[in-house]
């Protein structure tokens, strides 16, 4: 089996106004695939945040979290 690069796994934050949206990537999924989304909903007049959950865009190998952790996680993105 050949090691796997995935894409840039970086999280991304969109100005915009006082209402806010968290796009959580899929289980499988990165933040790298949901910034289309983040700029239409930007332009659109609201705050987007995508963060990276642990665990998520490294290898496989390394991603050993618990689902406590994504909740941390999210509640920390919220918080901003």
């Amino acid at each position: 089996m050949t090691d796997y690069t995935p894409p840039v796994p970086d999280p991304f934050d969109y100005p915009g106004g006082p209402v806010g949206v968290l796009l959580f990537h899929g289980f499988t999924g990165l933040p790298v695939r949901s910034p289309p989304d983040g700029q239409y909903l930007a332009s659109q007049g609201y705050t987007v945040v995508g963060p990276l959950l642990p665990g998520h865009g490294t290898n496989c190998r390394h991603a050993r979290c618990k689902w406590q952790e994504w909740a941390d996680a999210a509640e920390q993105a919220y918080l901003g």
